[in-house]
C-alpha cells in the first residue's frame, strides 16, 4: 500500500507511519527523561485506532510500529472511543452552580451509563448543568476522519462493560472539507484546483486554504446552539493564488451559471466567500 503527498509523489504507507511513530516515541522519551528516570523497555506503547477498522487495517499499524522499533510485547492496540471512555469514566468535570466554587473532579459511579462519540477533525464542547449531566450522559471527543460510537456502563469493580458493539462510519470532518472544496472547484474549475493541490510553487496557497477551512468549519453551529444567528455568515479569505484567478473566464462563467445564480453574490468589501451557516452549503455570498 502506498500513499501520495500533495504533489503526487508516493511512498509506502508503512514507511510514513513508522517515521511518524518513531518521531513521536523519540519526542516522548526526550521529554519524559527530562523529568524522571525512564528507560525505553519500561514503556508500554498504546496505539489507538478507529472502532470501524478491520483486522487488516489494524495489522498495518502493528507492522508500522515494529518498523519504528517498538517491541511486540510492549505494544497494545485500543479502539479510539474505548480509550476515550476510560478517560471519561475516570475524570468528570462538573461545574458547580454556587458562585465562586471551583470545578470538582468526580469519577463515574457504578451503574453509570454513557455514550462516547468520536467525531473526526472538528472540536465540539457540550456544557450542561450538573443536575442535567446524568440525563445527557454524552461525551464528545475529536480528531480523525471517522465517527466512532460506543456505549458503556461502569461496573461495581470500576471496570467498563460495553453495552453495544462499537459502530460508526466515515462521516468525519473531512467530508466538510470536501464539501467546501467542491464549492471552490465549481467556481474556479477542476484544472485550477488540481494545480493548487499539486503545484509546489503555490503550495503555500493550498495550505492557507486548508487552514482557513479548518478554522471556519468549527464556527458552524446548529439552530439550537446559543450562538446561532439566522443571518450569521462565515467569511473566507482566499489565498494569493486564488485571488489572482478572480478575473478568470471560468469564475465569471461559474458566477453566471444556474448552479450559483441567486446563491452567490458579489460585494466590494474584501475578496472571500461568505456562507450563511444556517444553509451551508446551499447559499453563498461572494465578497470581492
Amino acid at each position: 500500500m502506498v500513499i501520495a503527498d500533495a504533489q503526487g509523489k508516493t511512498m509506502p504507507a508503512n514507511t510514513v507511519f513508522a517515521a511518524a511513530m518513531r518521531h513521536l516515541k523519540n519526542h516522548f522519551m526526550e521529554q519524559a527523561q527530562e523529568r524522571v528516570e525512564l528507560e525505553k523497555h519500561e514503556v508500554r506503547w498504546v496505539i489507538t485506532v478507529p472502532a470501524i477498522w478491520n483486522d487488516a487495517a489494524k495489522q498495518v499499524m502493528i507492522e508500522a510500529a515494529k518498523l519504528a522499533g517498538t517491541r511486540k510485547d510492549k505494544l497494545t492496540l485500543a479502539y479510539e472511543p474505548e480509550a476515550a471512555a476510560i478517560y471519561c469514566k475516570q475524570i468528570r468535570l462538573a461545574n458547580l452552580r454556587e458562585q465562586g466554587k471551583d470545578a470538582t473532579i468526580q469519577p463515574f459511579p457504578p451503574g453509570f451509563k454513557f455514550l462516547v462519540l468520536d467525531l473526526g477533525v472538528s472540536f465540539y464542547n457540550f456544557k450542561s448543568p450538573i443536575d442535567d449531566f446524568a440525563k445527557s450522559n454524552l461525551k464528545i471527543v475529536s480528531l480523525g476522519g471517522t465517527v466512532d460510537i460506543t456505549a458503556h456502563e461502569v461496573q461495581r469493580d470500576g471496570t467498563l462493560q460495553a453495552l453495544i458493539e462499537p459502530s460508526g462510519g466515515e462521516w468525519g470532518g473531512t467530508l466538510v472539507d470536501d464539501g467546501f472544496l467542491r464549492i471552490f472547484e465549481g467556481l474556479f474549475g477542476t484544472d485550477f484546483m488540481t494545480d493548487l493541490k499539486t503545484n509546489i510553487k503555490i503550495a503555500d496557497s493550498k495550505r492557507e486554504l486548508d487552514a482557513e477551512i479548518e478554522i471556519k468549519k468549527k464556527t458552524i453551529v446548529g439552530k439550537r446552539h446559543k450562538n446561532f444567528k439566522a443571518e450569521g455568515v462565515i467569511t473566507f479569505r482566499l489565498p494569493h493564488a486564488m485571488k489572482k484567478a478572480k478575473k478568470s473566464a471560468q469564475l465569471k462563467s461559474a458566477l453566471a451559471s444556474e448552479h450559483f445564480m441567486g446563491k452567490l453574490s458579489l460585494k466590494r468589501i474584501k475578496f472571500g466567500f461568505t456562507i450563511p451557516s444556517c444553509c451551508l452549503p446551499l447559499k453563498i455570498q461572494f465578497q470581492k
